[in-house]
């Protein structure tokens, strides 16, 4: 067996493999078909939903080899002499295959520079060379690069989808899992096979039904320590409580903070919603919840939002 994680491996490798998004699946069926098929892609939904996976289907559709792939994590890769680096690359023809796809990752992280210096070539590239453009929130990239994309929005799976999705993976890697552990897996996941693979991953081989509850439990300590904390910074604001919902945050979802924001923003929707009159601290935490937390300082921008919302 592979020693890749179980989401590495188990990502669809044709439209056909991918489980939900029939939208996206029709889409492409009949663009890609065509001579004159789009050379840039925006595909923005929720983290884990297989966004890059999917680019990955279009450049493998569109005749790219393997090595004629190429990912940027625009999070690390987001100026203009890095946009002046693709622009000088694609003049030339890819060593291996006649085509060239460029999949810009966390594309929201793109400077205003990288993205007014890539217009042009976006609009006009080499007729070899393709873009796939990966985002959690498409409204960063400018509406001049949005205009020049093929707009795809890759949603979360329903219930039934995921189902099938687990018991997709289950056969193909010769597991036997119970039906009570794909149910809890499910409904743990919130619609994201990457959350939903990761869990399934984590319970694999065990069968003490107290273990499998205990490790799947833990997305439910989440959310009452996301309830916890937005009670207290939003209404409150007692700092020494804040903390210590804060450290253990931090200490028991350290590498999860993007999803612990999502969980922040869905409570304040139902707040704010529940209000007759619009809430101007959930305003405030909006403001502060809206951009994602990826990457190395992840940890610094989940302990700057608390703060600001706190001392506002």
């Amino acid at each position: 067996m592979s020693s890749k994680p179980l989401h590495i491996r188990s990502r669809p490798r044709k439209l056909g493999d991918i489980v939900g998004n029939t939208h996206i699946i029709k889409c492409l069926e009949q663009m890609l078909q065509r001579k004159n098929r789009p050379r840039v892609y925006l595909l923005h939904g929720h983290y884990g939903c297989g966004k890059t996976s999917i680019a990955k289907i279009i450049a493998s559709s569109v005749g790219c080899k393997r090595d004629s792939i190429i990912e940027i994590n625009a999070g690390n890769e987001k100026g203009i002499e890095t946009a002046r680096e693709i622009i000088r690359m694609i003049k030339h023809s890819p060593l291996i295959g006649a085509r060239r796809f460029i999949i810009l990752e966390e594309a929201h992280a793109l400077t205003s520079g990288f993205q007014q210096a890539m217009l042009t070539t976006l609009e006009d590239a080499p007729k070899n060379v393709y873009f796939a453009l990966c985002t959690t929130d498409p409204q960063k990239i400018i509406k001049t690069i949005r205009s020049r994309c093929l707009d795809l929005e890759v949603k979360p799976l329903s219930k039934k989808e995921m189902e099938i999705l687990l018991n997709k993976v289950i056969k193909a890697e010769g597991l036997s899992v119970e039906f009570t552990t794909i149910n809890a897996i499910t409904a743990n996941a919130d619609g994201i096979p990457r959350n939903a693979l990761l869990l399934l991953e984590k319970v694999i081989g065990l069968k003490d039904i107290k273990a499998i509850d205990e490790i799947l439990s833990v997305d439910n300590e989440m959310e009452h320590q996301v309830i916890d904390l937005c009670r207290v910074i939003m209404f409150s604001k007692d700092w020494n409580k804040s903390r210590g919902i804060m450290k253990s945050i931090l200490e028991t979802h350290i590498g999860n903070l993007e999803q612990v924001r999502l969980a922040i923003l869905g409570y304040v929707s139902s707040v704010a919603l529940g209000d007759n009159k619009p809430n101007s601290k959930a305003i405030l935490v909006y403001e502060c919840f809206k951009d994602p937390f990826y990457g190395n300082d992840a940890k610094a921008k989940f302990i700057f939002a608390c703060l600001y919302v706190l001392k506002s």
